[in-house]
């Protein structure tokens, strides 16, 4: 913005007349002003849009945020290998409606065992990590 108002500067002004010179003058504070606001957009443009979730997201959010400390609570440790830090629930199908908070199907695991369970999905779903293809993000009847 300051080499664009440096150019404006920078020109030479021309005698336009009385009626002439006002407009010219107009024209430039708007041209610097168009420019402020653009520049002004541009710094809060990453703050800008900030989506809320609904309240039915927020219910479900905090449902699964309960089951996931009772969850933890009674299994603090990796259920594949038994490591006790940095666990974390793994869902065995997804995470879609109320498989979200569904306990049945959650898994402690540690950063290793659920990158193993990402990486190799067939070894997963024959272990019972990983829900097969056709059920995932499905409750079963």
């Amino acid at each position: 913005m300051n080499r664009q108002l440096r150019k404006l500067a920078a020109e030479q002004p021309r005698y336009l007349g009385p009626r002439g010179a006002q407009q010219a003058a107009r024209d430039a504070a708007a041209k610097v002003e168009r420019l402020a606001r653009k520049a002004q957009a541009k710094k809060a443009s990453p703050m800008r849009r900030i989506k809320a979730i609904t309240s039915r997201r927020a219910t479900a959010l905090r449902l699964y945020a309960a089951a996931k400390a009772k969850h933890l609570k009674e299994h603090p440790n990796c259920q594949k290998c038994g490591y006790k830090k940095d666990v974390a629930i793994h869902h065995k199908r997804g995470r879609i409606g109320s498989l979200l908070h569904d306990a049945r199907y959650f898994v402690t695991l540690c950063r290793l065992c659920h990158a193993w369970v990402h990486q190799f999905p067939k070894d997963a779903q024959a272990t019972g990590y990983l829900a097969a293809a056709g059920e995932w993000n499905q409750k079963p009847e």
